[in-house]
């Protein structure tokens, strides 16, 4: 998936602890330190730090600090005092002013701990204002704001510092949306029955998250215990993940992280210029597959910017029967091959050039200059050496190169991508089972990331080979946020991200040439999620997002069948939409089941069933909604999206029976028949 680059140095790693806000800290002119204010008391007893290194004054409601040395550890001005951190959500504001080429570090401490994200700011003579948020949990310990003035680019520097105040982020609060009058919602069928894919209700899991780093430890894997992480078993076991693709980027050194665990290092890694712990390593993953619902099939990233032996020895490992890589693979605890079928050609290889990892932004013209030194040309040759090489271990195996990224083809100042995959298909198509794609919807809607799915289907049925099966596969896909802005994170997990999400699968399920999907990202941290925890608050529970109940009933709906329905209704679309309801039926023995995702933030329908399926007076439902599409679990509100569940009554009038679907929300129901 695309990645932010970090906006600020992170060069002091710890693990977060949660919290949040109701505090001001003011710099009085009368004081050389500052006085924390809770709930309008004034709290006094300031420790100082960095006495001898650093000369402290103030002038006017200016806080000035000027660095006298070299020696000082970065982190050596600091002001402390005991308080109770009332729990909540909490926003450091300040206004700075240091010498040009002076570095600012902000970090919030208590007992030991970092609250939120440790700040670094390079300086310019400017005034410059800084603001982030962090989690606080009920405490009653030393709490410190660290002002980190040392390192030797600051010495002989001033910095003047002010207007500093520690406030109360008040929760979002989503106001009833009145509902209103019920209309009509006609089904019928759009196109005959289809064999049901699980493999489209696959996901992501990254090896970052799987292996974690000096500052996250894996969550999913005890790597003291060696096996799963009971905490999360609850969630884990809720509903069969069917494929999990695992993300290790393209510059992934895979013998690091097998074999006994004294001979395992750690990897630096390309992608999130982090250190990967190998405890948790490429084995426990493969056979923590093993452990879950369904036993997951596994999809690996063969880089083509990684050695051609080096792979064909990765699918001997974890292919072969027989031979010099089976026999390492069974001394390392696993004599059965795991039989690793899907095979992607690299992770978005030709975004190499960008200056940023922004999908959402068109190139200008000097980036697309610079994409001649990685065009498709050098993508096939190298994507051509290491497919012969590695189906000459195992010729099962199935390969998809990835189309450009980001895939606007349907835009006209973005068309020229579409060529990328074309030659794929030309040059490659009787070597590879399909192309793999990253739509990421809302940004450009749900239609528009569809129209480029088309499109690819499209190509390939004109260019294949004759005779020769290719298909999509959606190896990435989720809601777009603005990742650079942590409090639009939530949207990802909210509810209107679960409902894209579920119209984007029941879409794709109609599209027989889509092979497999896979969400980005079964992860409880970042900007997309389907876990949830409040470990930042030094709270034990964990939670589902929307995401992961979309899932849930997403395979509780799911039999051998699908039948795509067409949807007629009236009243006006949801913006950029041109439709509001998307509905999917499923068949199998003895069972049906219907799933619906309304878009209407205020409007109930009425669902009536399409021929040939007869409501029965009673059904199994289950209804993920909130008083909000932008409602989101979270650590301070984790239960901001409700699921209900449960045997409910259907409506009946002169028209038959029908199902009344509520506003701003994905459904589902359940029934037996003869």
């Amino acid at each position: 998936m695309p990645i932010p680059r970090a906006s600020l140095p992170l060069p002091l790693i710890r693990p977060m602890a949660a919290f949040t806000l109701l505090a001001a800290l003011v710099t009085p002119a009368s004081a050389q330190e500052p006085t924390l204010t809770i709930g309008g008391k004034a709290v006094s007893g300031w420790k100082v730090s960095g006495e001898g290194h650093l000369s402290r004054a103030t002038k006017g409601s200016d806080l000035e600090v000027r660095v006298l040395d070299e020696t000082t550890p970065f982190n050596a001005v600091g002001w402390s005092v005991p308080f109770e951190m009332p729990r909540g959500k909490w926003k450091l504001e300040m206004e700075t002013r240091g010498d040009a080429g002076s570095s600012l570090f902000l970090g919030l401490r208590a007992g030991g701990g970092t609250l939120g994200r440790d700040q670094w700011m390079k300086l310019d003579g400017s005034p410059q204002k800084v603001s982030f948020q962090f989690h606080a949990g009920p405490s009653n310990r030393p709490a410190a704001l660290i002002l980190g003035l040392g390192m030797k680019e600051n010495a002989g520097k001033t910095l003047r510092l002010s207007a500093i105040r520690l406030e109360a982020v008040q929760p979002p609060s989503f106001p009833e949306i009145p509902e209103k009058e019920a209309t009509d919602a006609l089904l019928s069928p759009g196109q005959p029955p289809l064999p049901f894919r699980p493999e489209v209700f696959g996901h992501n899991l990254a090896a970052i998250t799987w292996q974690g780093t000096a500052r996250n430890p894996p969550f999913l894997w005890d790597p003291e215990l060696q096996k799963p992480a009971e905490a999360w078993s609850g969630l884990l076991g809720a509903f069969p993940i069917h494929l999990m693709r695992f993300h290790w980027g393209n510059e992934f050194p895979w013998r690091d992280a097998v074999g006994p665990l004294a001979d395992r290092k750690p990897v630096r890694h390309d992608l999130w210029n982090e250190v990967y712990g190998t405890r948790a390593g490429f084995d426990e993953f493969l056979g923590w597959l093993d452990r879950l619902p369904g036993r997951p099939r596994a999809s690996i990233i063969a880089s083509p910017l990684r050695p051609v032996q080096e792979l064909a020895d990765l699918v001997g490992y974890l292919n072969a029967t027989n031979g010099p890589m089976a026999e390492r693979r069974a001394k390392n605890g696993h004599p059965a091959p795991y039989g690793v079928a899907f095979w992607e050609l690299g992770n978005e290889t030709d975004w190499k050039n960008r200056k940023d990892l922004d999908v959402m932004r068109a190139e200008t013209e000097e980036e697309r200059a610079k994409r001649r030194t990685f065009t498709v040309e050098d993508y096939i040759s190298r994507c051509r050496e290491r497919i012969l090489a590695m189906r000459a271990v195992d010729p099962s195996i199935r390969f998809y190169p990835h189309a450009q990224t980001s895939p606007w083809f349907h835009l006209p100042a973005e068309a020229y991508k579409a060529e990328w995959h074309r030659e794929l298909v030309r040059q490659l198509g009787p070597l590879i089972d399909g192309i793999a794609v990253h739509p990421y919807y809302d940004g450009y809607t749900v239609t528009d990331c569809l129209k480029d799915v088309d499109l690819i289907l499209e190509d390939i049925e004109r260019l294949k080979p004759p005779g020769r099966k290719l298909t999509v596969w959606v190896s990435e896909h989720a809601k777009w946020v603005n990742y650079e802005k942590e409090e639009e994170r939530p949207q990802s997990w909210g509810l209107g991200g679960a409902v894209s999400t579920a119209d984007f699968l029941m879409r794709l399920l109609a599209r027989p040439g889509v092979e497999a999907a896979n969400y980005w990202c079964y992860e409880k941290s970042g900007p997309w999620r389907l876990l949830g925890d409040d470990a930042q608050d030094g709270g034990s529970r964990r939670f589902p997002t929307a995401i992961h109940h979309a899932y849930r009933l997403l395979n509780l709906a799911a039999l051998a069948t699908v039948r795509p329905l067409s949807v007629q209704t009236s009243g006006e679309s949801p913006k950029g939409y041109a439709y509001t309801l998307t509905a999917l039926a499923f068949e199998g023995p003895g069972k049906r089941s219907l799933v619906v995702a309304n878009r209407s933030e205020d409007r109930p329908f009425l669902v009536r069933p399409p021929a040939g399926m007869a409501f029965p007076p009673s059904a199994q439902q289950a209804i993920l909604t909130a008083k909000s599409f932008r409602a989101s679990p979270v650590s301070d509100d984790p239960d901001a999206v409700a699921c209900t569940e449960g045997r409910a009554s259907l409506g009946a009038d002169a028209r038959g029976r029908f199902w009344r679907v509520p506003p701003r929300c994905l459904a589902t129901l359940v029934w037996a028949v003869e």
